[in-house]
């Protein structure tokens, strides 16, 4: 009857946006298969790493695993792991309860750690979640026309200026 494709998209915004806030309430938890598959298929989480993205949907299947066990080959094919490191694959994915049990979860772990180890540009063609996580500005002219030595970024995640090494002057 109504359309509310405008709330939905914003409020996807919002969670995108304070994803590791949102994560850390009761309600990231008790969502839905097919919600949670549906939010962790979005490149626009703002994580600083896909660990992050991996540890949520840990914490989700965690939260009921007797219940969500059967989601989880669904959830790990939405997860980038091929950005992981391969020692945070081998050591910390590949322990994990769910995928030592599950075949189709070992290959697409297999498929990342030989994707990080033999195709490079595989790697580099995955996008990344997010945006940049910084802008930052160099040197520059105060009102005197004094040439600048200072750097600073903006942290775009935390959504802070920081004051970084100064530029060598010649």
């Amino acid at each position: 009857m109504y359309s509310c494709a405008e709330l939905a998209e914003t409020t996807l915004d919002f969670i995108s946006h304070h994803f590791l806030e949102v994560i850390q309430h009761e309600e990231f938890l008790s969502l839905h298969e097919n919600q949670i598959t549906d939010l962790l298929k979005h490149d626009s989480l703002q994580v600083v790493s896909e660990e992050q993205v991996f540890e949520a949907a840990l914490m989700w299947i965690n939260w009921l695993p007797e219940e969500r066990m059967q989601s989880t080959c669904q959830l790990m094919h939405h997860l980038k792991l091929a950005l992981l490191d391969t020692s945070y694959l081998e050591e910390s994915v590949l322990r994990v309860d769910f995928v030592r049990n599950c075949p189709k979860c070992q290959d697409l772990v297999a498929d990342a750690i030989r994707t990080r180890t033999m195709n490079r540009l595989q790697i580099d063609s995955i996008h990344i979640r997010g945006v940049a996580r910084g802008i930052y500005v160099l040197g520059g002219r105060n009102s005197e026309d004094c040439q600048l030595k200072t750097m600073e970024k903006f942290d775009v995640l935390k959504s802070r200026w920081i004051r970084m090494v100064c530029l060598p002057m010649q």
